[in-house]
């Protein structure tokens, strides 16, 4: 198993970021800024042999939500692979940054079923798009402990 990990900001004497686990070696890692107003937010991208997979969470602010969008798809349009792009994008269904998001990435998510906050989970903030790749099963883990979000999984298979 290969750990990555993007650091946003210092805190508590350690790092604050996000992390993508794979079973492959990646060919590149990436770290790519992100503009957060209240604090310091990361896109870490992960190139393999045949796909590409991304890990990121968005601001709290409407504007940096779509600033950060934007610089996703810019940062996708650089590889020529399928490509998975996963996090807490802090924004609900039919927002500006998600409707941005699906139009230029396929949701594989299911992008309705409630992610926030953990133990009583009132909306959806957190979503897996996807470039190549076809939704095979997906589905939000009733696992209200290990984070504040609760985890989703989404199996795919190549388009």
């Amino acid at each position: 198993m290969h750990a990555l990990f993007a650091s946003a900001i210092d805190h508590a004497g350690g790092k604050y970021g996000v992390a993508l686990l794979s079973k492959e070696k990646p060919l590149s890692v990436k770290r790519v800024p992100l503009p957060g107003s209240e604090e310091g937010r990361v896109l870490l991208i992960a190139e393999f042999d045949n796909f590409v997979a991304a890990s990121t969470h968005f601001s709290l602010t409407q504007q940096d939500r779509v600033a950060s969008a934007k610089i996703i798809i810019e940062e996708a349009a650089r590889y020529n692979k399928p490509l998975l792009v996963g996090g807490d994008f802090n924004a609900q269904p039919g927002s500006e940054t998600i409707e941005l998001l699906n139009k230029n990435f396929k949701m594989l998510s299911d992008g309705v079923t409630f992610t926030f906050p953990a133990n009583e989970p009132d909306r959806c903030i957190d979503y897996i798009f996807g470039r190549g790749f076809r939704a095979v099963r997906s589905q939000v883990v009733e696992e209200p402990v290990a984070s504040d979000h609760r985890p989703l999984v989404v199996h795919v298979v190549a388009e």
